[in-house]
């Protein structure tokens, strides 16, 4: 990963006192915990910084405005969309409630690293896919506009365990 990307996520996070990030297996993560193209191609861009927010769309004269499409009220950068904007937290604050429910996917903490997939532990694979599969649902929703809704990545994450309870069985 190119330099000047980590220096930009390490500045990001200085506000929640992150002291280092493995690189190597933030960036191997999504090829060990799926095997879904769209969400790999996903994670890489977020990673790399190739994900278009408002800021960028708005100073390149894409978008009207720079202001979060979720909240309105704040310029939407990387880690507002993802992690600060009021609308994502609550979002964040529900699912990481409703992986607790199972003791397989119980967390320790949710985190900006933790949900933005900046990890030191990759071990839990199927919270790290869950939590991809977030990330993906905020990205998606972000193109229309709506909040991202914990009952909706819910239904898609179950949807995902369904399918694979039927073909390991």
């Amino acid at each position: 990963m190119p330099q000047r990307n980590q220096d930009k996520w390490i500045s990001d996070f200085q506000a929640y006192a992150v002291e280092e990030i493995d690189w190597s297996k933030t960036c191997s993560l999504p090829f060990l915990c799926t095997r879904k193209s769209k969400l790999r191609i996903f994670q890489f861009k977020l990673i790399h910084r190739r994900i278009s927010t408002n800021r960028y769309l708005f100073k390149v004269g894409i978008s009207s405005s720079e202001q979060c499409s979720f909240c309105e009220n704040t310029s939407e950068s990387l880690l507002h969309l993802f992690w600060e904007c009021p609308k994502t937290k609550v979002f964040w604050n529900e699912v990481i409630k409703w992986l607790g429910n199972f003791s397989c996917l119980l967390t320790k903490s949710s985190s900006p690293q933790l949900c933005l997939g900046f990890v030191d532990d990759t071990t839990a694979l199927l919270v790290h896919h869950a939590l991809l599969i977030a990330r993906y649902h905020i990205f998606g929703l972000n193109q229309c506009t709506p909040p991202p809704l914990a009952r909706t990545f819910h239904s898609e994450f179950s949807d995902l365990l369904g399918i694979r309870k039927t073909l390991f069985t």
